[in-house]
């Protein structure tokens, strides 16, 4: 019992007992003879009314403090939305540069006939250059020595003699060394055109060796 219980019930015990003093006094015998309360059982009978019966665990027992609630589970943000990521195509989807195309087979050969015409027009613009420096031996001229033969010449970029040979006898060694002797004296030769590709040119001349009677 706590100590405002005590002084409530010792209150209620003070005013009954004025009560019942009044009562007695303003001339109520049969009363006073018939309610007549010990003053323990008047006490016992406030202190019933007042008392609240309250056990010692729940007195000490303070009230519980509210749940806590988790931050995370109080505030709970919606989470973003994330954007799909496209990823870069793999394997068979990337795509692979195509292939160069053929050349046009009519547009080689066109080619391949211009350069070809090209080398046999420098061929004949050679030919020409060497028959001017062709010297008739007198001795084979006196004789009526005759003949022709093919000569093999490999000629650089500039003209420039790199090789040269007897391909073809004319039959007469006094002619064969003519022939030579004619292609030294006709050295260098004219370039190679530009419209000709790079490198060294290789050509087979045709020589002839012929008396004006015979030929007539």
């Amino acid at each position: 019992m706590t100590a405002a219980d005590s002084r409530l019930l010792a209150g209620l015990s003070l005013l009954a007992s004025m009560l019942l003093h009044a009562l007695l006094v303003l001339g109520l015998p049969d009363m006073r003879a018939a309610v007549v309360l010990p003053p323990a059982a008047l006490e016992f009978s406030f202190a019933s009314l007042g008392q609240r019966h309250v056990s010692p665990e729940l007195e000490n027992k303070k009230p519980a403090p509210p749940p806590s609630v988790p931050k995370e589970a109080a505030v709970k943000k919606p989470l973003a939305k994330k954007e799909p990521v496209e990823e870069p195509p793999t394997g068979a989807e990337v795509l692979q540069p195509s292939p160069p195309r053929p050349l046009n087979p009519e547009s080689h050969a066109v080619a391949a006939a211009r350069a070809s015409r090209r080398r046999a027009l420098y061929e004949q613009t050679l030919a020409g250059w060497i028959a001017r420096h062709k010297n008739y031996p007198e001795i084979a001229r006196r004789r009526g020595v005759t003949g022709s033969g093919l000569l093999r010449v490999r000629i650089a970029r500039d003209g420039r003699v790199l090789e040269q040979a007897i391909e073809q006898s004319t039959g007469s060694a006094l002619l064969d060394r003519a022939a030579a002797d004619m292609l030294d004296r006709a050295a260098p030769l004219p370039p190679v055109p530009e419209t000709l590709p790079a490198g060294d040119y290789e050509f087979l001349l045709p020589v002839e060796y012929r008396l004006a009677a015979a030929a007539n």
